[in-house]
């Protein structure tokens, strides 16, 4: 039986105590000046190829098409980040995280990169194989993407 990715729930788009949260995230992906990249989303993003203005415009449109949003609570700083999954950029389906900056309008692009977790699409049956085909084995010495 494949896994899915621990810690992650599903949120609905028009979820009233997230969708004020999601709409911001938006708008800020729209603004790239808005958005700074971690250290390690640069080199996931290098790795594959992309640019960090079609990865915010790809994330962007995973959003405007109501496709699948996660909430996950982060290991280290106990923060609320969002999960984009699988959002299409380019060729790759990615597993894309942001976060909220705690005290400016700014956005962190902290993940984007292939998942490291087979995924099961919304509408998928549990004997189906997951939408992942590109994902690896899940490494169990870790808890997330």
């Amino acid at each position: 039986m494949y896994q899915t990715i621990p810690r992650l729930k599903p949120i609905a788009p028009a979820d009233p105590v997230h969708s004020t949260v999601i709409a911001k995230i938006r708008r800020l992906l729209a603004a790239p000046y808005s958005c700074w990249p971690t250290a390690a989303s640069r080199r996931d993003l290098a790795a594959l190829g992309l640019s960090l203005s079609e990865t915010l415009e790809a994330a962007g449109e995973h959003i405007d098409g109501e496709k699948p949003v996660y909430l996950l609570l982060q290991d280290t700083t106990q923060r609320e980040a969002y999960v984009l999954l699988p959002c299409r950029v380019g060729a790759h389906d990615l597993y894309v995280k942001v976060q909220l900056h705690q005290k400016q309008e700014r956005l962190w692009l902290i993940s984007s990169h292939v998942p490291k977790y087979p995924y099961r699409a919304a509408n998928d049956s549990p004997d189906k194989k997951p939408a992942s085909a590109t994902a690896g084995p899940a490494d169990p010495g870790k808890s997330g993407e």
